[in-house]
């Protein structure tokens, strides 16, 4: 199936911004084409990581995306917040900017929304339409507004499939993405 040559155009010209702005990046990584994530200078990406169509990243303090990771559709991720307790009203003119680190295998359901600050550890899933507030402990499912932990994953289990890397890969063609990088 041949795509619309404008489609292709559309594509090619926002991979090449990727490649030229992303502080860091792996291979593979598909984004969604209607994904915002600004500014990019501040983003790294590790390989084999996929982020849906409608993420919205606000990178100011810094985005860290480790391997083997899906963001699902409508995620959220801050990483500034405004200054309340400051010199004017409603809130000051300067930001309060803190990194978000997601690291690697983790799975990230629809219309998450991540704060500023926050680390997700290895193995840890995020239950769709969760607020995470709080740090993410290792293999944790999290879920609920504020995310809290739900149960663990299996540790023994998780550490094994790591060991044998028992990864799953992301496909070549998922539609409405864009392969940004196949070597780095």
């Amino acid at each position: 199936m041949i795509k619309n040559p404008l489609f292709l155009l559309k594509c090619y010209r926002r991979n090449s911004e990727y490649r030229k702005k992303l502080a860091s990046y792996g291979s593979p990584i598909r984004v969604g084409l209607n994904a915002e994530i600004f500014p990019l200078e501040k983003v790294k990406i590790g390989s084999n990581v996929v982020i849906h169509d409608k993420a919205y990243f606000q990178a100011d303090g810094g985005i860290t995306i480790g391997n083997n990771v899906a963001i699902a559709r409508n995620c959220t991720i801050l990483t500034s917040n405004h200054i309340y307790d400051h010199d004017k009203l409603p809130w000051s003119d300067e930001n309060k900017n803190m990194p978000v680190h997601i690291l690697d295998n983790v799975w990230i359901g629809l219309n998450v929304i991540i704060l500023p600050g926050i680390t997700i550890e290895e193995g840890a899933i995020i239950a769709a339409g969760s607020i995470v507030t709080k740090n993410v402990p290792k293999g944790a499912i999290v879920g609920g507004n504020p995310a809290k932990v739900i149960k663990y994953r299996d540790l023994e289990k998780y550490d094994s499939l790591k060991k044998e890397n028992k990864i799953r890969i992301i496909p070549i063609s998922i539609d409405k993405h864009s392969l940004i990088s196949t070597t780095n």
